[in-house]
């Protein structure tokens, strides 16, 4: 029987990771004068990224005091996501990173965020889909299996937050969109490799048949594990 590394290295030789296709969006839209926000940045270490170097200022925000050393930001506020400390349209785009499975009430979030967009400005964000199987099993556990299950996977328990999933699929996004001041320009739903399936290779060898197929068939895309969205502004 293969190990899990021999399967990866047959079947994910060339793999993209899910935050180098969130960055590839992002690119897409930034421009040199653009003023940025990170809405959920926390201390930068599970994203990595080097705008600052190249648009006009990158500000992040968090609930966590690790958000004032993030090393991907010029500037980091501690804030809740609903209420941030900035003016109207202070900003040309706005991007989140795993954050919209963690808020009890995403309108809320949504609307401070196109608050905070000028017209014709872009959020763009990464987020699971509710549809899949790991995140079925997520909502059916506890949060303190949660935190044990991560923790074997390398994430630290104080990193692993409570979920809620309220804005997680490509319908509610779409209609949350509508109702917030936005417009819907991307919705790509992709699957992973099965890191969640890590603990045996026959586990793994069957995650591994499960994102060949809901890849391969567009009308199985709402099984598939991940949504990049991008709303425009209007």
């Amino acid at each position: 029987m293969r190990s899990i590394k021999e399967l990866d290295d047959k079947y994910y030789s060339h793999y993209l990771e899910p935050d180098a296709r969130l960055d590839s969006a992002i690119r897409r839209y930034l421009e040199p004068g653009h003023v940025v926000l990170d809405a959920g940045a926390g201390r930068g270490e599970a994203f990595r990224y080097d705008y600052k170097q190249w648009v006009q200022r990158v500000v992040g925000v968090d609930l966590e005091e690790g958000v004032k050393q993030n090393p991907n930001l010029d500037e980091g506020h501690v804030a809740d996501l609903s209420a941030m400390p900035f003016s109207d349209a202070s900003f040309d785009m706005v991007f989140s990173r795993s954050v919209y499975e963690h808020c009890k009430e995403p309108v809320s979030i949504l609307e401070e965020q196109r608050r905070l967009l000028r017209t014709g400005g872009h959020l763009i964000f990464r987020t699971p889909n509710r549809f899949h199987y790991y995140v079925i099993a997520a909502r059916l556990t506890p949060h303190r299996f949660h935190q044990w299950f991560n923790e074997k996977r390398g994430f630290a328990r104080e990193d692993v937050f409570p979920t809620f999933y309220r804005a997680n699929d490509r319908f509610t996004l779409s209609r949350f969109a509508e109702a917030t001041g936005f417009e819907v320009r991307e919705l790509d739903l992709f699957e992973l490799k099965p890191s969640y399936l890590f603990f045996h290779p026959i586990a793994y060898r069957a995650g591994i048949a499960y994102e060949r197929v809901v890849q391969r068939f567009d009308h199985l895309k709402d099984l598939r594990a991940n949504i990049i969205g991008v709303f425009e502004a209007v």
